[in-house]
């Protein structure tokens, strides 16, 4: 019966490689078809034409440490001829608000809103604290542009990143939201190959793959502009990523039709980490903004089936392969060990994963590099084609223990 449940277990995780390796082909494909009818860049007529909409970038920092205070002078560095930035202190103690005001010489426009006295683009508004979602609904109620942008708190980015965004919105009516976003590699270290291969799959899975099935979902690093209407009709959300779960679900219910676009570009990135703690947090991180949003599925329309397949699929990759996988780990070795499977068992159960593992991995190289009609780069290519040998000898085994944490944290 053991030998039954581990040769069971190997072929499901087997069939979920296949699976996999199918969805990297969707998203290559995707990535080459956009770039074959991609045109010329307009950004620089874009930032001078009076017919560019206003932009309202709405942010909702954290805390007022230096990092945040830097993102939120990042935001008002954008290029773009019409825009603004709106920045909400949720609950601020007094300190903490001292050292917003005394960063950009904040004085007292209305009650409980700040303007800048050097920056005009910037609004600062002081809240009582509550959720993340009244936050920053308070913040789109005094925000005055037909478009709104909202970019990871994390990330790099471009500065005219809101003239490539919104390049797709002007062009296509029915194109409700853009995400955008391309993964960037450094090749220090054996970690950031890993976090590259990470970067890799995320991409070509989760943004183009699903973008070619109108499933497109915010990832971390990515910027997302939305139509003013959209975010309005989307309601209460308390993510990005449930806001845009929110409209797609909206759409499959009878709603107003859907569509977000993918710019596949390096306008908005995280960057690679150089350490285990760095990637580990982007992963828990990512996790928990998917378990947030599986554990409020009541509160999205269409609930689970807001995506279709799509956030069941998400679930059984993100949750229950890495418990299945690991599961398969720990009962071959015990099995092995006490002479309840032969050997065999063991050998098979390590090809279903660890070698599905690296084929994977290598194809998601490959397929990254076939997307792209610009050449490639041998030497990056080479560095991560192999190391995905020693990413599934270890990290993947690691990476699953990560995400389980990330899931019921």
């Amino acid at each position: 019966m053991i030998s039954a449940l581990l040769q069971a277990g190997s072929m499901i995780l087997f069939l979920s490689a296949v699976a996999g390796l199918g969805i990297l082909l969707k998203g290559c494909y995707v990535l080459r078809r956009q770039a074959r009818r991609s045109s010329h860049d307009f950004t620089s007529i874009l930032l001078k034409s009076p017919q560019m909409p206003m932009v309202s970038v709405i942010a909702a920092p954290a805390d007022s440490s230096p990092a945040s205070r830097g993102f939120v002078r990042h935001l008002l560095e954008l290029h773009c001829s019409r825009s603004e930035v709106v920045v909400v202190l949720n609950g601020p103690s007094e300190q903490d608000f001292q050292a917003w005001r005394d960063e950009f010489r904040l004085q007292s426009a209305a009650l409980g809103v700040w303007e800048s006295a050097d920056l005009p683009a910037l609004q600062v508004l002081r809240t009582e604290s509550s959720s993340w979602s009244a936050a920053y609904h308070t913040g789109l109620a005094i925000s005055s542009g037909s478009l709104i942008a909202m970019l990871d708190a994390e990330s790099q980015f471009v500065p005219d990143i809101l003239l490539r965004l919104a390049l797709p919105l002007l062009a296509d009516e029915e194109t409700a939201a853009v995400c955008g976003t391309a993964p960037q590699f450094a090749s220090n270290s054996l970690i950031e190959h890993f976090a590259g291969i990470e970067g890799l799959r995320l991409y070509l899975a989760r943004c183009a793959a699903f973008a070619g099935w109108n499933m497109l979902l915010p990832v971390q690093g990515c910027c997302v502009l939305l139509r003013r209407d959209a975010v309005v009709r989307a309601g209460a959300f308390a993510s990005p990523l449930e806001l845009i779960l929110q409209l797609h679900g909206q759409a499959r219910r009878g709603g107003p039709p859907f569509r977000m676009a993918l710019v596949p570009e390096p306008v908005s990135w995280i960057a690679p980490s150089a350490s285990e703690s760095g990637l580990r947090h982007l992963i828990v991180r990512d996790q928990q903004s998917l378990a947030s949003v599986i554990r409020h599925r009541r509160q999205i329309a269409g609930g689970i089936g807001a995506l279709g397949w799509g956030l069941p699929a998400l679930f059984y990759w993100r949750m229950v392969r890495p418990l299945l996988e690991s599961a398969v780990y720990v009962l071959a070795l015990v099995a092995i060990v006490t002479g309840l499977a032969p050997l065999q068992v063991g050998v098979l159960a390590l090809l279903c994963t660890v070698g599905a593992g690296i084929l994977v991995s290598m194809a998601a190289v490959v397929l990254r590099e076939l997307a792209e009609y610009q050449g490639s780069d041998p030497g990056r290519m080479t560095k991560l084609f192999l190391a995905s040998i020693p990413e599934n000898l270890g990290y993947r085994q690691m990476r699953n223990l990560w995400l389980l944490q990330g899931f019921f944290r």
